[in-house]
């Protein structure tokens, strides 16, 4: 299995993405962010 944390700053296409990988059996979202900086502190925070 894949971790993975995914950022984008247009919010149709973050959704649509973390969605996708959602439905893949080897991918697993930990988290989604509108930003890089969010991202790197929502992985501090886990």
């Amino acid at each position: 299995m894949v971790s993975l944390s995914i950022a984008a700053d247009h919010a149709i296409f973050l959704h649509g993405l973390k969605r996708l990988l959602d439905g893949e059996p080897d991918f697993e979202v930990l988290s989604a962010s509108r930003s890089g900086r969010d991202a790197l502190r929502e992985s501090r925070e886990k």
